[in-house]
């Protein structure tokens, strides 16, 4: 008799608990959204059609890239992203040598198409995200990157990685004034549209990696620290009216970070306490990369 009402008990509690474990699963919500990012979906040198779902309705459209050649057959006079067979974004008269889209999904409703076009030398010509809006079948602009630095030689920029919210940009860049740097950015979105997280970004000199040693500058260069060959006048804004701080010739000046502004950037340097912005893209200065001991001898052409 006890036996048997101990075995109802366990059946009933077996049961009760399997019945709260089922109850605990279905009670917790369950994410379908994920984070996304396929590069190279498109470029105009293989890949130039694919499938992805630009909308979040978890149908793919049909995305192709086309493009038509001047007639010297160098640049692309002419290029074209069709979705499903309508033209959703076009550039003329580009001077582009190549390019090449990447597919970056947030979450089921933020969804957008990196562009990313080059010319001779590696020279950014655009480099934008776009969101698709089905209403009007066409790409529309969400966001400018790093653009408009066609005297920028020897960019990339990669998408390093995807969140629910937000997209990390990794670029390397060479300046005739600092050389070769990197440095992270952050976009968020904001009403629909990606915006920079933060104007400043930290940058690091990479030129103490490179083969050239011969002037010893490689261990200054990884410090972040630039030896100045002149008079340099570093401002206390971006706005470049007020100066801060003017270095000597023999100044050894560090790097902290860069600042993106209307299509500019700019860089801050620090001597202790002082600090100051420079310019990048010096205007009226015949030899930007004079500014720095050893920055020359490592520029790449």
């Amino acid at each position: 008799m006890i036996k048997s009402l101990w075995k109802k008990r366990s059946i009933s509690l077996f049961a009760f608990c399997a019945a709260v474990l089922l109850v605990g699963i279905f009670a917790v919500p369950v994410s379908t959204e994920a984070a996304v990012k396929e590069t190279d979906i498109l470029i105009s040198s293989g890949k130039t059609s694919c499938q992805a779902d630009l909308d979040g309705d978890g149908k793919k459209e049909k995305v192709e890239l086309k493009t038509s050649l001047d007639d010297q057959n160098v640049y692309f006079s002419k290029v074209r992203f069709y979705v499903n067979g309508k033209a959703a974004l076009s550039y003329k008269n580009t001077q582009m040598t190549m390019i090449r889209a990447d597919y970056v999904q947030l979450n089921n409703s933020d969804i957008f198409l990196r562009v990313y076009t080059t010319t001779d030398n590696d020279c950014v010509v655009t480099d934008r995200f776009y969101i698709y809006d089905p209403a009007k079948q066409k790409l529309l602009e969400a966001a400018k990157l790093l653009d408009e630095l066609c005297g920028v030689i020897h960019a990339q920029a990669e998408i390093s990685s995807v969140s629910g919210t937000e997209i990390k940009t990794a670029y390397q860049m060479q300046f005739d004034e600092i050389g070769r740097v990197k440095w992270n950015s952050i976009y968020t979105v904001e009403d629909g549209n990606l915006k920079l997280k933060s104007a400043d970004m930290k940058a690091k000199s990479i030129m103490g990696n490179t083969m050239l040693n011969e002037d010893g500058y490689n261990s200054r260069f990884k410090k972040n620290q630039f030896q100045a060959m002149r008079k340099i006048r570093l401002y206390s804004n971006t706005d470049l009216k007020s100066i801060s701080y003017t270095a000597s010739k023999g100044d050894v000046l560090k790097l902290i970070k860069m600042k993106y502004e209307e299509e500019s950037l700019y860089v801050q340097f620090s001597n202790g306490a002082k600090k100051g912005w420079m310019k990048l893209g010096l205007d009226g200065l015949d030899d930007p990369s004079s500014l720095f001991y050893g920055v020359a001898a490592r520029l790449a052409g």
